[in-house]
């Protein structure tokens, strides 16, 4: 399992990824991620061997801010995994390797946030078994209220 910047080269896998309607409640379409030109946002690939299972996005700066967030935290943003291969433990993979992989990559950063709708309790119960906490802050989001949680690392 390795990650992989985004670049225009990877446009074929992006089409190709497929998510639910139910996944969308949830999360933003990566076809959709991508056209959005904005340096702070670090789209990544999540592969296993050269299969694209897993895809989110780093966002620092204002992203954080956005969500309760500080110029010292990023933001966790539409994490999915592609429905032809859920419940293969890539989600869990994924989530262990973000920590090192945000420390080895931006140093300056002390905690990753994510933003996480109220109902979903299956990717919550994920985060929190993979070290995420809820900061117990809640905001407003597009269609209900918005838990905020977080991976410190200090």
């Amino acid at each position: 399992m390795y990650f992989k910047k985004f670049t225009v080269e990877d446009e074929p896998r992006i089409q190709n990824y497929l998510l639910t309607e139910d996944q969308l409640l949830y999360t933003a379409s990566p076809r959709e991620v991508i056209k959005i030109e904005d340096s702070e946002r670090h789209p990544i690939l999540a592969l296993d061997d050269d299969l694209f299972v897993t895809f989110f996005v780093l966002h620092e700066g204002k992203g954080p801010l956005d969500f309760l967030g500080t110029e010292h935290d990023i933001l966790l943003r539409s994490f999915s995994t592609d429905v032809r291969y859920e419940g293969r433990g890539y989600a869990t993979k994924v989530l262990e390797k973000i920590p090192s992989y945000v420390q080895e990559n931006f140093p300056h950063i002390k905690r990753i946030i994510l933003a996480l709708d109220e109902g979903n309790e299956r990717a919550r119960a994920l985060y929190i078994k993979q070290g995420y906490t809820d900061t117990e802050l809640r905001m407003a989001g597009r269609t209900s209220n918005l838990h905020i949680l977080q991976y410190s690392f200090v």
